[in-house]
Protein backbone atom coordinates (compact mmCIF):
# COMPACT_ATOMS: atom_id res chain seq x y z
CA UNK A 1 0.00 0.00 0.00
CA UNK A 2 2.81 2.43 0.82
CA UNK A 3 4.35 1.82 -2.60
CA UNK A 4 1.07 2.68 -4.34
CA UNK A 5 0.70 5.82 -2.22
CA UNK A 6 4.22 6.89 -3.16
CA UNK A 7 3.53 6.28 -6.87
CA UNK A 8 0.34 8.34 -6.60
CA UNK A 9 2.17 11.20 -4.90
CA UNK A 10 5.01 11.11 -7.40
CA UNK A 11 2.69 11.28 -10.38
CA UNK A 12 0.34 13.82 -8.82
CA UNK A 13 2.93 16.31 -7.60
CA UNK A 14 4.90 16.00 -10.83
CA UNK A 15 1.92 16.82 -13.02
CA UNK A 16 0.27 19.54 -10.92
CA UNK A 17 1.13 23.01 -12.28
CA UNK A 18 3.11 25.24 -9.96
CA UNK A 19 5.48 22.61 -8.57
CA UNK A 20 9.11 23.48 -7.92
CA UNK A 21 11.10 23.67 -11.17
CA UNK A 22 14.76 22.93 -10.47
CA UNK A 23 16.23 22.25 -13.89
CA UNK A 24 15.71 22.40 -17.60
CA UNK A 25 17.85 20.35 -19.96
CA UNK A 26 18.37 20.44 -23.71
CA UNK A 27 19.58 17.34 -25.57
CA UNK A 28 20.72 16.73 -29.15
CA UNK A 29 22.20 13.57 -30.59
CA UNK A 30 22.75 11.00 -33.30
CA UNK A 31 21.64 7.35 -33.14
CA UNK A 32 23.44 4.72 -35.21
CA UNK A 33 21.73 1.29 -35.46
CA UNK A 34 22.70 -1.61 -37.73
CA UNK A 35 21.76 -5.29 -38.01
CA UNK A 36 24.94 -7.36 -37.68
CA UNK A 37 23.27 -10.80 -37.64
CA UNK A 38 19.79 -11.96 -38.62
CA UNK A 39 18.42 -11.31 -35.11
CA UNK A 40 21.15 -9.18 -33.53
CA UNK A 41 21.25 -5.41 -33.86
CA UNK A 42 24.09 -3.09 -32.87
CA UNK A 43 22.70 0.08 -31.28
CA UNK A 44 24.68 3.18 -30.40
CA UNK A 45 24.16 6.85 -29.71
CA UNK A 46 26.08 10.04 -29.10
CA UNK A 47 24.50 13.04 -27.39
CA UNK A 48 25.42 16.45 -26.10
CA UNK A 49 23.38 17.93 -23.27
CA UNK A 50 23.24 21.21 -21.45
CA UNK A 51 21.46 21.57 -18.10
CA UNK A 52 20.40 24.77 -16.36
CA UNK A 53 20.48 24.42 -12.58
CA UNK A 54 22.42 26.90 -10.43
CA UNK A 55 24.77 27.32 -13.37
CA UNK A 56 25.05 25.73 -16.79
CA UNK A 57 26.47 22.22 -16.99
CA UNK A 58 27.50 20.40 -20.14
CA UNK A 59 27.49 16.64 -20.81
CA UNK A 60 28.69 14.37 -23.59
CA UNK A 61 27.09 10.91 -23.76
CA UNK A 62 28.34 7.82 -25.61
CA UNK A 63 26.42 4.54 -25.54
CA UNK A 64 26.74 1.19 -27.32
CA UNK A 65 24.98 -2.14 -26.99
CA UNK A 66 23.40 -5.18 -28.61
CA UNK A 67 19.75 -6.19 -28.96
CA UNK A 68 18.65 -9.75 -29.67
CA UNK A 69 15.20 -10.48 -31.07
CA UNK A 70 13.82 -13.62 -29.38
CA UNK A 71 10.75 -13.36 -31.58
CA UNK A 72 8.99 -10.46 -33.25
CA UNK A 73 7.29 -9.12 -30.12
CA UNK A 74 10.06 -9.77 -27.56
CA UNK A 75 13.75 -8.85 -27.39
CA UNK A 76 16.68 -8.69 -24.95
CA UNK A 77 19.28 -5.93 -24.90
CA UNK A 78 22.34 -4.76 -22.99
CA UNK A 79 24.22 -1.45 -23.12
CA UNK A 80 27.28 0.36 -21.80
CA UNK A 81 26.78 4.07 -21.30
CA UNK A 82 29.49 6.65 -20.52
CA UNK A 83 28.95 10.33 -19.74
CA UNK A 84 31.53 13.08 -19.29
CA UNK A 85 30.46 16.45 -17.99
CA UNK A 86 31.70 19.92 -17.14
CA UNK A 87 30.21 21.59 -14.07
CA UNK A 88 32.36 24.71 -13.93
CA UNK A 89 33.07 25.84 -10.39
CA UNK A 90 30.13 24.07 -8.78
CA UNK A 91 30.68 23.32 -5.07
CA UNK A 92 29.05 19.91 -5.60
CA UNK A 93 32.14 18.59 -7.40
CA UNK A 94 35.80 18.48 -6.40
CA UNK A 95 36.87 18.80 -10.03
CA UNK A 96 35.12 20.85 -12.74
CA UNK A 97 34.90 17.60 -14.74
CA UNK A 98 32.87 14.56 -13.72
CA UNK A 99 32.03 11.25 -15.37
CA UNK A 100 29.74 8.28 -14.87
CA UNK A 101 29.44 4.73 -16.18
CA UNK A 102 26.11 3.01 -16.58
CA UNK A 103 25.33 -0.62 -17.42
CA UNK A 104 21.89 -1.86 -18.38
CA UNK A 105 20.17 -5.15 -19.12
CA UNK A 106 16.61 -5.01 -20.39
CA UNK A 107 13.75 -6.85 -22.02
CA UNK A 108 11.30 -5.21 -24.43
CA UNK A 109 7.83 -6.23 -25.51
CA UNK A 110 5.74 -4.73 -28.33
CA UNK A 111 2.19 -5.76 -29.18
CA UNK A 112 0.83 -6.00 -32.69
CA UNK A 113 -0.46 -2.70 -34.00
CA UNK A 114 -4.23 -2.47 -33.65
CA UNK A 115 -6.51 -1.53 -36.53
CA UNK A 116 -6.75 2.04 -35.25
CA UNK A 117 -2.95 2.46 -35.50
CA UNK A 118 -2.22 2.15 -31.75
CA UNK A 119 0.49 -0.14 -30.38
CA UNK A 120 1.49 -0.90 -26.78
CA UNK A 121 5.01 -1.52 -25.57
CA UNK A 122 6.70 -2.34 -22.28
CA UNK A 123 10.34 -2.19 -21.22
CA UNK A 124 11.83 -3.61 -18.02
CA UNK A 125 15.39 -2.38 -17.44
CA UNK A 126 17.95 -3.17 -14.75
CA UNK A 127 20.39 -0.28 -14.45
CA UNK A 128 23.61 0.14 -12.48
CA UNK A 129 25.27 3.56 -12.36
CA UNK A 130 28.84 4.12 -11.10
CA UNK A 131 30.21 7.61 -10.41
CA UNK A 132 33.83 8.71 -10.31
CA UNK A 133 33.74 8.28 -6.50
CA UNK A 134 32.77 4.61 -7.09
CA UNK A 135 29.31 5.18 -5.66
CA UNK A 136 26.80 2.76 -7.16
CA UNK A 137 23.06 3.00 -7.65
CA UNK A 138 20.88 0.15 -8.88
CA UNK A 139 17.44 0.64 -10.38
CA UNK A 140 14.62 -1.33 -11.93
CA UNK A 141 12.98 0.89 -14.54
CA UNK A 142 9.46 0.04 -15.72
CA UNK A 143 8.34 1.87 -18.85
CA UNK A 144 4.93 1.59 -20.53
CA UNK A 145 4.67 3.05 -24.05
CA UNK A 146 1.74 3.84 -26.32
CA UNK A 147 2.50 4.93 -29.88
CA UNK A 148 0.23 5.79 -32.79
CA UNK A 149 0.80 5.73 -36.55
CA UNK A 150 -0.50 9.14 -37.58
CA UNK A 151 0.76 8.85 -41.16
CA UNK A 152 3.81 7.62 -43.05
CA UNK A 153 5.89 10.59 -41.88
CA UNK A 154 4.90 10.83 -38.21
CA UNK A 155 4.57 8.39 -35.32
CA UNK A 156 3.69 10.17 -32.02
CA UNK A 157 3.92 8.43 -28.65
CA UNK A 158 3.34 8.85 -24.93
CA UNK A 159 5.05 6.86 -22.17
CA UNK A 160 5.31 6.65 -18.40
CA UNK A 161 8.24 5.25 -16.43
CA UNK A 162 8.93 4.44 -12.77
CA UNK A 163 12.42 4.13 -11.25
CA UNK A 164 12.50 1.61 -8.41
CA UNK A 165 15.68 2.08 -6.31
CA UNK A 166 17.10 -1.30 -5.30
CA UNK A 167 18.61 -1.55 -1.85
CA UNK A 168 16.35 1.18 -0.48
CA UNK A 169 13.33 -0.50 -2.13
CA UNK A 170 11.51 2.74 -2.94
CA UNK A 171 10.06 4.32 -6.06
CA UNK A 172 12.39 7.29 -6.36
CA UNK A 173 11.58 8.81 -9.74
CA UNK A 174 8.78 9.16 -12.25
CA UNK A 175 8.98 10.18 -15.90
CA UNK A 176 6.37 11.20 -18.44
CA UNK A 177 7.47 11.14 -22.10
CA UNK A 178 5.79 12.94 -25.00
CA UNK A 179 7.32 12.75 -28.45
CA UNK A 180 7.13 11.81 -32.07
CA UNK A 181 9.23 10.00 -34.63
CA UNK A 182 9.22 11.61 -38.06
CA UNK A 183 10.97 11.73 -41.41
CA UNK A 184 13.50 14.57 -41.68
CA UNK A 185 15.92 15.06 -44.60
CA UNK A 186 15.23 11.48 -45.73
CA UNK A 187 16.26 10.28 -42.27
CA UNK A 188 14.39 9.21 -39.17
CA UNK A 189 14.32 11.85 -36.46
CA UNK A 190 12.77 12.08 -33.01
CA UNK A 191 11.48 15.01 -30.98
CA UNK A 192 11.07 14.27 -27.27
CA UNK A 193 9.89 16.03 -24.13
CA UNK A 194 10.45 14.48 -20.68
CA UNK A 195 8.84 15.62 -17.46
CA UNK A 196 10.64 14.04 -14.50
CA UNK A 197 9.65 14.09 -10.86
CA UNK A 198 12.03 12.92 -8.13
CA UNK A 199 11.16 12.20 -4.52
CA UNK A 200 13.56 13.45 -1.83
CA UNK A 201 13.29 13.10 1.94
CA UNK A 202 11.07 16.12 2.51
CA UNK A 203 10.05 17.45 -0.92
CA UNK A 204 9.61 16.76 -4.63
CA UNK A 205 11.69 18.31 -7.36
CA UNK A 206 11.10 18.32 -11.09
CA UNK A 207 13.15 18.38 -14.28
CA UNK A 208 12.10 19.32 -17.80
CA UNK A 209 14.06 17.94 -20.77
CA UNK A 210 13.71 18.58 -24.50
CA UNK A 211 15.58 16.47 -27.06
CA UNK A 212 16.15 16.34 -30.83
CA UNK A 213 17.73 13.17 -32.25
CA UNK A 214 18.64 11.97 -35.75
CA UNK A 215 19.02 8.30 -36.70
CA UNK A 216 21.63 7.44 -39.35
Amino acid sequence: MKTFIRIYLLAGVTLIPGFRIQAQELRAGIDFDRMILSKVEFRSKFQVRTAFIDQRRYYAIAQAGLEYEIFKALSLAGTIHYSLGFAGNSEDFISPFFDKMRYTLETKFKSKRFDNGVRLGYRLRYQRSITEQDHTRDYLRNKLILDYTFNKEMNPYIAGELYFRLGENVVQRFRLYLGTELQLWNREAELRYILEGEFEDSYFQSFHMIGVFLRI
